[in-house]
Parts: C-alpha cells; structure tokens; sequence
C-alpha cells in the first residue's frame, strides 16, 4: 500500500494523495504538513508523501505553499488532474495501437508533437 501511495506522487491524475490534501484543505482551510502538525492519522501517516505531492502540484501552478509547512491548493486541482489523466489516456491508447499494429517502433511517440493546449 506504501509503494502504491508512493507511485501517486508524480501522477498526473486525481490520486488518493490529493484527497487527502483536499480533506485537509476542506476542515482547516489550509493543509498544514508540519512535523506534528495536521488532524489526521492519514495526514501524519503520509506526511512525507503529501509534501512531496504538494510541491509536485506547485509545479503545476495548483498549489503554493504560504508558509512553511503550510499549504493551500487551487480550487482547479481536480479538473485540471481529471483534464492531464484523459490527456495520459489517450496517449496511452496510441502506445496500444501502435505496439498491435507493429507500428510502435517505426511511429514510435518521439515522432509526434503535441498541438493546442496541452502544449
């Protein structure tokens, strides 16, 4: 189950981590990640994953950490991660396709460019 939480820290999908994040943000209205800190037993349980998972939505502009430890995600986190896990699942898709049509590797998807917003 840890390796399995561990793995949702880069995902670009809604992830259990984000729940929890949101939980967080819903009781306190801020996610307080500091040692001893947070209400939770999940929240001190997966600490050091809910921070990484934190600066990884940072990066994403859905999350900014106010002050140490302390943090607030954006209202659009869900659908913004619902829009990049359908974007993944059509690449995916394509990776199927071509790999059943012997196709993977002379299209492979180093041969593709993305257009529109997803860029």
């Amino acid at each position: 189950m840890a390796r399995k939480r561990a793995s949702e820290v880069d995902a670009e999908r809604v992830t259990r981590l984000d729940r929890m994040l949101l939980a967080e943000q819903r009781d306190q209205g801020f996610i307080d990640l500091r040692p001893g800190a947070g209400r939770s037993y999940l929240v001190h349980e997966n600490r050091h994953l809910l921070i990484d998972r934190a600066k990884r939505l940072e990066r994403y502009g859905l999350a900014t950490e106010a002050e140490p430890g302390r943090w607030v995600v954006s209202d659009k986190v869900e659908a913004t991660l619902k829009e990049l896990g359908a974007r993944q699942d059509i690449i995916d898709a394509m990776h199927r396709a071509l790999a059943d049509h012997g196709l993977a590797e002379e299209r492979g998807m180093d041969r593709y460019v993305c257009h529109g917003r997803y860029r």
